[in-house]
């Protein structure tokens, strides 16, 4: 992902078949320490990223994007 415009971070989705499976993860819920994933992330990422995390179903399924 070095030098590329856009990535995305995908939640869900088994590596070597591209499957849906689901996860129970949630990245809104998530925290490191006492602080929210998201914000922690935030922080850390050097250069700053703008990003937003989407949540949704295929199938019942639950998915996540970064």
């Amino acid at each position: 992902m070095h030098d590329m415009d856009k990535a995305y971070l995908v939640f869900g989705v088994e590596n070597e078949t591209h499957n849906i499976v689901g996860t129970s993860f949630s990245p809104k819920r998530a925290k490191v320490g006492n602080q929210d994933l998201e914000y922690w992330l935030v922080t850390q990422l050097t250069p700053r990223i703008d990003f937003k995390i989407y949540e949704f179903k295929d199938n019942g399924k639950k998915l996540h994007f970064l």
